[in-house]
């Protein structure tokens, strides 16, 4: 009986570490409408885009569909950086380091402060855009 009740206590131990585990590799989400505007940046922190509405709502998506990654990461700059600025002037600020399928994300969520090493395609490849074909070039 001991072994029985044992062995219950060990699956019930492993099942709760496995979804706080599962559950720990996804980001605060967040809403467009949410969303007071997002900017693109070069190296140099010159501006050089403003998202629409519609490009909001794609970015947020990539954001909310992102996986963290808990791996390290090279701690460079080697792409744009993007501004998310909320209704309430907090702000997350997204930067690539030349991956093509992962990003640093920190900044602040409805009073959380967060830093995510992100994997997200659809955001890595808008912060490299151009910036590949740039270097090509010199």
């Amino acid at each position: 009986m001991k072994k029985i009740f044992v062995a219950v206590i060990m699956v019930i131990i492993v099942a709760s570490i496995l979804i706080v585990y599962s559950t720990s590799n996804f980001v605060v989400q967040i809403k467009a409408a949410d969303v007071k505007s997002i900017e693109l940046f070069n190296l140099e922190d010159i501006k050089i885009k403003e998202f629409s509405a519609d490009e909001i709502s794609k970015a947020v998506g990539y954001y909310n569909n992102g996986k963290i990654d808990d791996s390290a990461y090279i701690l460079m700059l080697a792409g744009h950086m993007m501004k998310l600025t909320f209704k309430d002037d907090t702000s997350l600020l997204f930067t690539s380091y030349g991956s093509q399928t992962h990003i640093v994300v920190g900044g602040s969520i409805m009073g959380k402060d967060i830093s995510y090493h992100l994997e997200s395609p659809g955001l890595a490849k808008i912060l490299l855009n151009g910036v590949i074909e740039k270097q090509l070039q010199n």
